[in-house]
């Protein structure tokens, strides 16, 4: 999947830490509204993490994608594969899915984004990475339109070092606003022609987030080692009708 419209990325930067502006929302949105995204290392306490975590392995080996001894079984899934809906069915209404999703320090960095009425079940899914597989850079915006902003976080479920295929980001790319998208069927376009820029990605761990908003570029490094790695996404509303245009770049970082 990567052709020559989609490299994959011959140098990666380490994601910048937005941990020491946990308390300071000011320079939190000034942080998203320049990067187009924000990471934090060890957001939510790994244990909190856990729940959700052996609830995503277990349905994933009762439904075939990998071994009770965690090796892979089986391919990426598309969206529509019966086992593949099967898991999404058993994770998304569950507590532990939900538990994540609702965290308190989540919840307080979404505040600082977006203000008090976050619409929440935008688009969760749980992803299921064989070895070899990647995503195309994307927005996801293009997927996913609207007149509200629109934030996500991802987490990975167990370590994520980078050969596992983490996710990654191009810092700034929000700025040239929908960019035109191709691709052989629609659940698999990219952006056609990718903003230059250096894509930041490191080794992730259970409790680490990145957030980003839906114009930022972005994809999962292709999984490199014999491992599945398995991830959860959630997606944001800015309840209160807080345009797009709210992720601009021209507020500066101090």
């Amino acid at each position: 999947m990567s052709g020559e419209r989609h490299p994959i990325p011959d140098r990666l930067e380490p994601f910048l830490d937005s941990g020491d502006l946990l308390d300071d929302p000011e320079r939190l949105r000034r942080r998203f509204a320049r990067e187009g995204y924000l990471f934090v290392r060890g957001l939510l306490p790994r244990e909190d993490v856990t729940p959700m975590a052996e609830l995503v392995l277990r349905t994933a080996i009762q439904t075939g994608f990998v071994a009770p001894d965690g090796t892979p079984r089986r391919s990426t899934p598309p969206y529509d594969d019966p086992e593949y809906v099967r898991l999404q069915q058993v994770a998304y209404p569950s507590v532990e899915m939900d538990a994540m999703r609702r965290h308190p320090r989540l919840q307080a960095i979404l505040r600082a984004l977006v203000g008090d009425d976050i619409g929440m079940g935008r688009g969760d899914i749980v992803r299921v990475r064989a070895p070899g597989a990647r995503t195309r850079p994307h927005q996801d915006r293009n997927y996913l339109p609207g007149d509200q902003a629109l934030v996500a976080a991802w987490f990975p479920l167990f370590p994520c070092p980078v050969v596992h295929g983490p996710i990654a980001v191009l810092p700034g790319s929000h700025v040239h606003g929908l960019l035109p998208h191709a691709g052989p069927v629609r659940s698999e376009e990219g952006v056609a022609e990718v903003p230059s820029g250096v894509w930041r990605s490191n080794d992730l761990f259970p409790g680490d987030a990145v957030l980003f908003g839906d114009f930022t570029v972005h994809q999962g490094l292709p999984t490199t080692a014999e491992v599945t790695r398995l991830s959860v996404d959630f997606r944001f509303s800015a309840g209160g009708g807080v345009p797009p245009s709210a992720f601009g770049s021209s507020a500066q970082d101090q």
